[in-house]
């Protein structure tokens, strides 16, 4: 893939009964550097986005608030630091959406 082009991807997430292990992280491999531009999923307090460098984690917003700002958010990821989807449901799986751009290969 080249700078420009587009990163897409439908995910599961499981819920928190299974633990960490269920919740997908949005990660480009070694130094690729993307930017993401909308994460669309259910519109539920349950779902969590969080900045995350695989052993640390600060909560960004819930997903049920972010569903109203999808295409309006700017979110640069790489390698070390990330996205990780957290469901604090422990009975409801989900599914997101997400898609950006390569600014780095």
């Amino acid at each position: 893939m080249a700078r420009g082009d587009v990163v897409t991807d439908i995910i599961a997430v499981g819920n928190a009964a299974g633990g960490a292990s269920g919740w997908p992280t949005i990660q480009p491999g070694s130094g690729v550097e993307w930017v993401i531009k909308c994460i669309a999923g259910s519109n539920t307090n349950d779902l969590w986005l969080d900045s995350f460098d695989g052993s640390i984690y600060t909560p960004i917003v819930d997903c049920g608030q972010l569903a109203v700002r999808c295409g309006l958010v700017t979110i640069p990821i790489t390698n070390g630091h990330y996205l990780r989807i957290r469901n604090t449901s422990s009975t409801t799986s989900y599914v997101v959406g997400y898609s950006g751009y390569i600014t780095k290969e």
